[in-house]
Order: structure tokens, then C-alpha cells, then sequence
């Protein structure tokens, strides 16, 4: 009969482990899947902080409003829309539409807000009145943040879609990726 020196020096070890050792060390192997659970937490924070970086976001943070729809401009293009913007100089009346953008012929009004607090109902009030104005079927509120809860209703109601912080983050990557693949 062979003997298994693997299976009876963990026995001992073990056995030694728990007749000298601490406490906390007798349960060692929580320790060690506390461990592990904290390394895949952090690796899981640190792909998000890469993604997050990768998309420009922080970059849209720092921008001005009028950089902020420029830049809004551009995603849209890229993203296979025809945009543009419809100020037609810096502190002139747009009239609740930062952007017109159209694909599909489906045409839309872009309100942009580059806010460091939430969006309230009023950016989509004047979204959905601009819709009328600049004859567009569609009407959409893009931020670098995110929307109130009134506001969330009164565009459900409305029919005015929402881009949060999220979506923006997601599109943008989205735009990314079609660029990349175009090189």
C-alpha cells in the first residue's frame, strides 16, 4: 500500500495550524477569499476608470458649453448622422436646440447641457418646444451628467429622449471603436 505524503502533510499541517495558531489564522482560507474578492473588486474599479478615460469623458467635464456641443457634433457625425449646430453666434437665441442632427430621415433637436449638477425638467421643456420651431420629428437632451427625477418623467411623457452621463460614456465609446475600425 502506497502511502499519499501529499494528503498526510496537509493532515498534519493542518492539524498543527489549529492546535498553535491563532485564531484568525485557523481560518485561513477566509482570509484568503476575502483577498481574492477584493483583487477582482479592484481590477473591476480600475477597467472602469480605464473605459472611462478611454471615452473623453473627463475631457467633456472641462469643456465649455460651446465646446460641449462642437464636440456633440462631431460624436454625431461620426456616428453616422448628419449634424449640425444651430447657434449662429456666441450669446445669440437657439431657441431650446443646441443641434439638429438627422439619419435615417428621422430629424432631431439636440439640447446639449454640459452641467455639473443634474438636468433639470426645463432643458427638456425647451428640447420638446424646439422640436416645433426647427420642424424636426424627434427631440433628445444630452449631458455630461445626469437628469432629475421630473425631468425623467416629463420626457417619458413627451416623448424626449434622455442621454445620461452613462449613455454619453457609451456612445462615445461607441464612436471609438467605429474609428478604430476605419484605420
Amino acid at each position: 500500500m502506497q502511502t499519499d505524503y501529499g494528503s498526510v502533510f496537509a493532515q498534519h499541517f493542518m492539524q498543527g495550524i489549529n492546535a498553535s495558531a491563532p485564531m484568525f489564522l485557523q481560518f485561513w482560507y477566509v482570509w484568503l477569499i476575502l483577498i481574492v474578492v477584493g483583487v477582482v473588486f479592484l481590477g473591476i474599479k480600475i477597467v472602469k476608470q480605464v473605459r472611462l478615460a478611454d471615452s473623453g469623458i473627463f475631457d467633456i467635464d472641462q469643456m465649455t458649453g460651446e465646446d460641449f456641443e462642437k464636440r456633440l457634433k462631431i460624436l454625431f457625425t461620426n456616428l453616422g448622422y448628419k449634424a449640425s449646430l444651430t447657434s449662429i453666434g456666441p450669446g445669440m437665441p437657439d431657441y431650446g436646440a443646441d443641434l439638429i442632427i438627422e439619419k435615417d430621415g428621422v430629424k432631431t433637436v439636440v439640447q446639449a447641457k454640459r452641467w455639473r449638477v443634474y438636468v433639470g425638467e426645463d432643458a427638456v421643456r425647451q428640447a420638446y418646444a424646439a422640436k416645433n420651431y426647427y420642424n424636426c420629428t424627434e427631440a433628445m437632451v444630452v449631458t455630461n451628467n445626469n437628469f432629475s427625477n421630473m425631468a425623467w418623467n416629463l420626457a417619458k411623457v413627451n416623448n424626449v429622449k434622455l442621454w445620461n452621463r452613462p449613455y454619453l460614456i457609451r456612445m462615445l465609446l461607441e464612436e471609438k471603436e467605429k474609428l478604430q475600425g476605419h484605420k
